[in-house]
């Protein structure tokens, strides 16, 4: 568990934001990362904290709300482990998927597929534009 690691005597941080999920996907990318920003009183934009500007309320899809924790006598809500929800034979069998068939299903994705792939290639002199706005560059 990272932030246990973080939080260890050894290491002496004090974690107060958990993002957890999908912030930036590459299609070759496997594994995890784990970004770690340190932050104090003095780290501030136009006089507000860096704490209040990644709390504060926003409609970017991709950005989530933090996990926040400042309460040292409380267990982290990101750390309580959630009980899987077991089902029980009669109701799981009773929830089988019905099978469905498609006539000519391959040739009807193949064509699917080359049109949505003839689609990227054309829109990619856009989406490369698009992406060195708001990106980095490499997506595009």
């Amino acid at each position: 568990d990272v932030v246990s690691y973080l939080e260890s005597s050894s290491v002496g941080c004090s974690v107060s934001r958990l993002y957890v999920g999908d912030f930036m996907t590459s299609f070759d990318m496997k594994g995890a990362s784990v970004s770690i920003l340190p932050l104090n009183s003095k780290m501030t934009v136009e006089e507000q904290s860096f704490e209040a500007l990644l709390d504060a309320p926003t409609d970017a899809p991709a950005w989530a709300k933090a996990d926040v924790w400042m309460n040292a006598s409380s267990s982290r809500p990101s750390a309580e482990e959630i009980p899987e929800v077991e089902m029980d034979e009669e109701k799981q069998s009773a929830s089988q998927l019905q099978s469905v068939s498609i006539s000519d299903i391959s040739t009807k994705a193949e064509s699917c597929l080359r049109a949505a792939a003839n689609a990227l290639l054309e829109s990619e002199p856009l989406l490369t534009e698009y992406d060195t706005i708001v990106g980095d560059g490499d997506c595009g």
